[in-house]
């Protein structure tokens, strides 16, 4: 093994002990990028993980290698790559700035959990293996019933096994990471009431999520449905429904580091 980097001990760290704060910081020029690709309407054809990320939504092999290669950028690769921005704006439609952040913050963590330091650095790492994680975390957003009539999306490059791989994987982190926030709501309240779900009668914190979202947590946390059951409710995948909660807890517990909570329980759920 070679020599460690003081950015793979922070990962090391979060590793250890789920502490993602200093390593996310360290890395906020690099999640930066992505979010200003998915928040502005210029492409920036100078910056090379950029340039790869749109292609994995490319299917012409000759387009591909003249984004890869760089330089002089025909303009059928140019149009195909706005194209591909449109679709992933598309996707995000609907995200306020700080919940296209969380989703952002999830293959990053996702990748973090998974490296070992065997003669690379996490920076190398990282800028090979983030875009493609987040292109299947984007990937299982789109099968949502919602969206399907709406719009069909063709991908050749990410199979059911890999839509089946992250599902795993986020599983796996729920249950080996100590940091991850495990919402317990109280019983003494009738959360799963039409009243809390909309947001007439919910308090701070939960009064700025949307309904589906709420409608998610009481179901989930409160009446112990599984997410396979909830997707049987409302019109999104289970994949989808995992993936809106891991978003709400990453969000209180950014909220929960920052002081803007003073407490929430951290207590695993019973049935």
């Amino acid at each position: 093994m070679g020599t460690i980097t003081a950015q793979d001990k922070q990962v090391l760290l979060y590793q250890q002990t789920g502490i993602s704060e200093p390593l996310v910081k360290e890395y906020e020029n690099f999640l930066n990028k992505y979010y200003t690709l998915l928040t502005k309407d210029v492409i920036n054809f100078k910056n090379y993980d950029i340039r790869c990320f749109l292609a994995c939504y490319i299917n012409n092999k000759g387009i591909i290698k003249n984004l890869k290669d760089g330089g002089f950028y025909s303009q059928e690769s140019i149009k195909q790559a706005y194209k591909a921005l449109n679709y992933l704006k598309w996707v995000f439609r609907n995200h306020t700035k700080d919940e296209l952040r969380a989703e952002l913050l999830i293959p990053f963590l996702l990748c973090a959990r998974h490296y070992k330091p065997q003669g690379s650095s996490f920076k190398k790492y990282i800028y090979v293996s983030y875009k493609f994680n987040l292109k299947r975390l984007i990937d299982s957003m789109n099968q949502d019933l919602l969206d399907h009539k709406d719009m069909i999306y063709q991908n050749n490059y990410t199979d059911q096994n890999n839509e089946k791989g992250l599902e795993e994987t986020l599983n796996k982190l729920e249950s080996k990471n100590p940091s991850i926030l495990e919402i317990e709501m109280s019983t003494g309240s009738e959360l799963n009431h039409p009243s809390w779900v909309h947001g007439d009668v919910s308090q701070f914190p939960f009064n700025k999520l949307k309904s589906h979202e709420r409608y998610i947590l009481a179901k989930y946390y409160y009446e112990g449905y599984t997410d396979k059951e909830i997707a049987r409710m409302i019109p999104y995948h289970s994949k989808s429904i995992h993936r809106i909660r891991k978003r709400i807890q990453m969000q209180l517990q950014d909220m929960l580091s920052k002081g803007e909570l003073k407490c929430l329980r951290m207590q695993a759920r019973t049935y």
